[in-house]
């Protein structure tokens, strides 16, 4: 297995762009502003993948400018593909939290009592 985790294609959403004649994109008519630009799908190849073969996820892209710099850039989400049952396994088991002490009814120098509250 290579060093690459997922291999992906990201592609201009043709739900809120076309390409004129001219080649030029603009925007389709009734386009939503909150609609991504770009939409793709991603495969990840990780190894503890329920099933063995490659995980299918959706990519979204949307196209920024930096409010500091002005430098555009593609603001991404990553999101389970609709068909994908599986979902990735991570190595071992959560830790399990330790249960809380029980209360012996001694107030101890962290507690804090009401009349310390300033409200």
């Amino acid at each position: 297995m290579s060093e690459r985790l997922a291999k992906g294609v990201l592609s201009l959403s043709k739900l809120k762009w076309e390409v004129g004649a001219d080649g030029r994109r603009r925007r389709k008519p009734g386009s939503s502003d909150a609609a991504p630009d770009y939409f793709g799908t991603m495969a990840a190849e990780v190894g503890r993948a329920c099933g063995g073969d490659a995980i299918k996820l959706r990519l979204a892209g949307w196209a920024r400018k930096s409010q500091k710099t002005g430098r555009p850039y593609i603001e991404l989400s990553l999101e389970f593909d609709s068909k994908e049952s599986r979902r990735l396994a991570l190595e071992g088991e959560a830790p399990v939290p330790a249960a809380p002490a029980a209360y012996d009814g001694t107030v101890r120098p962290d507690d804090t009592c009401d009349e310390d509250l300033p409200f």
